[in-house]
């Protein structure tokens, strides 16, 4: 027995030798999983906030020291960036310290963690974005007017000192306010903050399959028509289909759009003087076979005391979308037009990626919608009235399409 345990003694002396170094390498990963997170997210943050990639490396650097001190004894931290992902890569690699395992094994192990943290849309609901990366006055207000989008955020991707303009009376108004560039002026509230530039969610947005079909071979509505006018002073009920040339609804006619999607092909949606624009379930899908003719009539005209109330799909392929305008034309060469004085409401998304949206007049915008959003290449608002940017998605079925949420940064591993 004397003997036998003498013998054993060695391995049990071993197991409790490895079981002491294996606790400490266990506690010394979990501090080094602390700094490699803590290193992560202050390289995303800096990236958020338009720094360098040397900026951000530094910032992960000093935020790794900060978390517990220093970086754990012996330990090696490298940081990569993924500038175009928006992604910050940490490592922290040591070779563990033994003590009585050295008796045991042939050599340390190594401990590595790592961690990844990057800009996600997960932040709050965005209600309007200028796509513009240097525009100045990419978005601007003029005049008295006032922007009112007090439930949601407000990005401008322009990196131009005056990114945003306001002058006069005129006042911006939003739960977040931000983009990489200045702004000039007063009215703002809050102050615009520096954060990163927003990629368009929407760009690839599919288009609907019977875009480019030949009215021939449509078994939908095909209105092959310059423009479809619709004048005079009594109602006209429209049905979903390819329009070429767009529509027109001419002073004091009301048309009704019937639910689905509406295909406006070389043509724009106008309405003038006291026309009324009605429909829910309702999507306008904007395009041209030629920029040479988008160029000349594919853009959306409001103006007069135009009444409008469209209410966009709550399901299907353009659920959420009110009017999508594809980019066909070269950027900036088209100017979309809201003004007047009427009474003009959009319930979901106005879409018009890489051209320009003007409102102007002395009317109120969307004052009953329950949420609306604008992304567009720059937007000017030059009247005396109030563009009213809703985020009340409770009470409207119609869903927020995925991605339309400011980037906020998260731990990704």
């Amino acid at each position: 027995m004397a003997i036998t345990i003498a013998l054993l003694m060695t391995t049990f002396a071993g197991f409790v030798g490895l079981s002491v170094d294996a606790a400490e390498w266990y506690s010394a990963r979990r501090v080094m999983i602390s700094q490699v997170d803590a290193a992560a997210i202050g390289g995303a943050l800096k990236i958020f906030e338009n720094g360098t990639v040397a900026d951000a490396i530094a910032a992960a650097t000093t935020d790794a020291n900060l978390n517990g001190n220093w970086i754990i004894s012996g330990a090696v931290l490298s940081v990569s960036v993924d500038s175009s992902a928006r992604i910050i890569t940490a490592t922290l690699t040591k070779t563990a310290d033994m003590f009585l395992s050295k008796l045991f094994l042939a050599s340390a192990p190594t401990i590595s963690v790592t961690a990844k943290a990057g800009l996600v849309n997960a932040g709050p609901p965005v209600c309007f974005l200028s796509t513009n990366p240097t525009a100045s006055g990419a978005l601007s207000v003029t005049g008295n007017g006032s922007i009112t989008a007090s439930g949601c955020g407000v990005v401008v991707d322009s990196s131009s000192s005056n990114a945003m303009y306001v002058t006069g009376n005129g006042t911006i108004a939003a739960k977040q306010l931000c983009g990489p560039g200045g702004y000039s002026g007063a009215g703002y509230s809050p102050i615009p903050s520096s954060c990163v530039a927003m990629q368009d969610p929407l760009a690839s947005w599919p288009a609907p399959g019977d875009v480019n079909a030949d009215c021939s071979s449509l078994s939908v509505v095909c209105k092959s028509l310059t423009t479809y006018k619709v004048s005079g002073s009594g109602t006209t009920t429209l049905s979903p289909g390819v329009y070429v040339g767009g529509i027109s609804v001419g002073s004091n006619a009301t048309v009704n759009f019937q639910p689905g999607v509406y295909i406006l092909r070389d043509g724009a949606l106008t309405g003038t003087g006291n026309a009324v624009i009605n429909g829910t379930g309702v999507s306008f899908y904007m395009t041209g076979s030629g920029t040479a003719v988008q160029l000349q009539n594919d853009d959306t005209s409001i103006t007069g005391n135009v009444t409008v109330n469209i209410t966009a799909p709550t399901s299907g392929p353009m659920a959420g979308i009110a009017i999508y305008q594809d980019d066909f034309a070269a950027t900036g060469t088209i100017t979309n037009k809201l003004a007047g004085n009427g009474s003009v409401n959009f319930t979901g998304v106005l879409y018009f990626g890489n051209q320009n949206v003007t409102v102007s007049g002395n009317g109120t915008q969307n004052g009953q919608s329950a949420f609306t959003a604008i992304i567009a290449n720059t937007l000017i608002y030059n009247g005396n009235g109030t563009l009213n940017l809703n985020a009340n998605y409770a009470n409207t079925s119609v869903p927020l399409p995925p991605g339309m949420a400011l980037p906020i940064v998260s731990l990704l591993q």
